[in-house]
């Protein structure tokens, strides 16, 4: 089968005289793994794995800050710096090209809802 994933993503800036937007729609794309993951992973002020189940190369990925207070920090691996910053309430959607992502809450623990798709 072809075309198993579909993405949409857009983003649109507006203030004083500026008004920009770019958007991508109904993007389609080949999938070759049959697992995805699905998940609320409740993440503490320690850096820890995010669950990733029986995934075994990550492909596209997104995260929802679902906290309403603090944000979240994503990372490539443990140890590393922070690459995704995520306030209370917003999301990132991306492909994933770390084997082993980590994420860190900056105050206290936050609610971090995960889809993965197997490349």
């Amino acid at each position: 089968m072809a075309n198993e994933l579909t993405v949409s993503a857009s983003l649109g800036y507006a203030k004083n005289s500026y008004t920009v937007t770019l958007a991508r729609t109904g993007a389609k794309f080949n999938v070759s793994g049959t697992k995805y993951h699905q998940a609320v992973q409740t993440i503490g002020t320690s850096e820890e794995a995010l669950n990733k189940g029986d995934i075994g190369t990550i492909g596209y990925c997104l995260l929802i800050n679902r906290d309403a207070t603090n944000y979240v920090s994503v990372r490539r691996a443990t140890g590393e710096g922070n690459m995704i910053k995520l306030k209370p309430g917003e999301f990132a959607l991306f492909r994933c090209e770390a084997t082993a992502p980590y994420a860190v809450a900056n105050v206290a623990a936050c609610e971090l809802e995960v889809l993965m798709i197997e490349d």
